[in-house]
């Protein structure tokens, strides 16, 4: 780690902590040093001020720029809910099949969801370094992304339900209601991607109020309409599950031109950021969308893919048992699944936050001003500490009611011809998944951290292999074995507990990190830095990536120096690719 003083004070450095390993003509290794230059920037004419945060200014931040937010993805999950109650006035198949495509909407959909949230990132890093033009031109690489997803997205969407029905991991009847809803939200697919991109200026420039207005258009309208259409209020053609698929592909495109509009008649605000220009993509920016969106459509589709695994044991569970298990756990998947967004939409408003912050810690360290970058550090640890404290408090609330009024929800979800005895079974699990809901909540403001320095694998590798591979494969062992739904739940919450843990520890890692450290750290995650805008700060701060080991991924909880997101500084990379030649880095 470098010192204080040798970054304040020293324009060449050498230090036997960064240095490559080669053998002597003694079969011995030698350190090398690696002499990094710390000659100082010229100043700019526009001096950068960032002022220390208290905690009560930090709360603040959090809840007026993430809040907002965080509501509009629950006002997002509440039309979903909606949807489930409207599906269990038609009966149970329908139930069964408003858990099957709310978990198939949250996986294909979910997952290029996940990388049109990348744009958030670029966009907070380019605003907070104060290169306002740049936004532009990633807003229209984001919706060149935004379009190809959808065609993928659906496209996997209108698929699924065939596959999943001739492999038998579906019922036929409820295929058939499945196939209706999909063929017509396929359609408002891009619309919702296009979407998130320009909800994510609107966070990225701290209008947080935009997102929320949107979504306020998307769901009200959504269920305004879907509700009477699938209750046969509007007319037979449009009744049943596709009136809910009908009105969710009109309201997105409404929102999506309503929310343009409003771009369009505040360009005071908006003007800056050049919106408004018809130009094709750079392609510098839509690669790097791709590099950092994938791994945010992983971590999207890892969140998912737990409910998708819960559905499709409990379905495959209840055809072999006769029980209606998926339909038990309705109330508890639909209660995760809507909380999640929620959780998640927290933790991507705090990723902004500290994705603004380190870009003008970047800009203040290129200019050698080293009382800036402290205090954006300081100003981080703050919003990143009181945000897992309000979004905990928040999950500790839900989570009471559902513990001590389970039947306040489950009512909701469970069709009228249940048995009063699986109606009792669904209560207590969902009593259960109150924990998960708890450590979930945690686990995605972990996770939205370590989004904000674009650490993205490591939180999703946890997620994935913890909460769906592990709980997958034990949980059919419980299921099949103990014929035990409750052992199922605790498992499922012990996946979520160990996956928070285990991010946790990696957000610890950074929240020790010194300035310079947390600038090179984030962009040693983006490949693609643009070659047609090699700034000073990137002539400045090079990095080079250590060689990876299978083992790598258990030692960067704990082993800081032997992580492959402690960069080495360099001189420039060329000068390392001709030293990797010849030399190896020893880990």
């Amino acid at each position: 780690m470098l010192s204080r003083t040798s970054v304040e004070n020293n324009n060449e450095i050498e230090t036997e902590k960064d240095c490559f390993y080669e053998l002597n003509d003694e079969n011995q290794l030698d350190c090398v040093p690696i002499k990094i230059n710390r000659q100082p920037l010229a100043k700019s004419e526009s001096q950068i001020v960032v002022s220390p945060l208290t905690k009560k200014e930090a709360l603040s931040t959090v809840v007026h720029k993430s809040v907002p937010y965080a509501t509009a993805r629950l006002l997002y999950a509440l039309n979903t809910i909606l949807m489930g109650v409207t599906m269990s006035k038609l009966g149970k198949e329908q139930v069964a099949a408003g858990s099957f495509f709310t978990s198939l909407q949250y996986l294909f959909v979910g997952i290029p969801q996940g990388v049109m949230l990348s744009t958030g990132i670029l966009f907070s890093e380019q605003n907070g370094a104060g290169e306002f033009k740049e936004l532009g031109k990633i807003s229209r690489a984001s919706w060149k992304l935004g379009l190809i997803s959808a065609i993928c997205a659906s496209a996997a969407l209108i698929v699924a339900p065939y596959i999943m029905g001739s492999a038998g991991a579906m019922d036929s009847n409820v295929q058939k209601y499945v196939e209706e809803y999909v063929d017509y939200f396929s359609l408002a697919v891009p619309a919702i991607l296009v979407s998130i991109a320009d909800q994510q200026i609107a966070v990225a420039t701290k209008d947080a109020y935009v997102p929320l207005g949107f979504i306020t258009i998307y769901s009200g309208m959504a269920s305004a309409f879907g509700i009477p259409m699938s209750l046969g209020k509007l007319g037979e053609a449009v009744s049943g599950v596709k009136g809910y698929g009908i009105s969710t592909a009109i309201s997105s495109w409404l929102g999506l031109l309503g929310m343009r509009l409003y771009y369009h008649f505040n360009k005071s605000h908006y003007e800056k950021y050049d919106l408004f220009q018809l130009k094709y993509p750079e392609n510098n920016y839509f690669k790097d969308l791709m590099n950092l969106g994938w791994k945010f459509g992983a971590q999207a589709g890892a969140e998912f893919a737990n409910l998708t695994a819960t559905s499709l044991l409990l379905s495959a569970y209840g055809s072999h048992s006769g029980k209606p298990a998926l339909q038990m756990i309705v109330p508890s998947i639909q209660i995760a699944s809507a909380w999640g967004l929620v959780s998640m939409g927290l933790g991507q408003g705090i990723a902004t936050l500290i994705a603004n912050l380190r870009g003008t810690m970047k800009k203040a360290l290129t200019e050698n001003d080293i009382e800036t970058a402290d205090t954006c550090k300081e100003n981080i640890r703050k919003l990143s500490e009181l945000g897992l404290i309000l979004g905990t408090a928040i999950s500790v609330g839900l989570a009471a009611v559902c513990f001590f009024e389970p039947g306040l929800f489950s009512n909701i979800f469970l069709s009228d011809d249940l048995a009063d005895a699986d109606v009792k079974t669904a209560n207590e699990l969902l009593q259960i998944s109150s924990v998960g809901l708890i450590l979930d909540t945690i686990r995605n403001m972990y996770a939205g951290n370590l989004k904000g320095f674009k650490d993205v694998n490591y939180s999703t590798m946890a997620s994935f292999v913890m909460m769906t591979v592990v709980f997958s494969g034990a949980g059919a062992g419980l299921l099949y074995g103990n014929d035990s739904l409750t052992q199922l739940m605790w498992l499922r919450n012990l996946s979520i507990g160990a996956a928070m843990i285990m991010s946790g520890l990696r957000w610890r890692r950074y929240n020790n990190m010194e300035p310079i450290e947390q600038v090179l750290v984030g962009d040693a995650q983006n490949k693609n830095a643009q070659a047609s805008q090699v700034s000073k700060e990137e002539e400045t701060l090079a990095v080079a990536k250590p060689r990876r080991t299978p083992c790598s991924f258990f030692k960067d909880l704990f082993y800081k120096d032997k992580s492959n997101y402690q960069d080495i500084l360099v001189e420039n990379e060329n000068a390392v690719e001709s030293e990797q030649k010849s030399r190896c880095i020893i880990l």
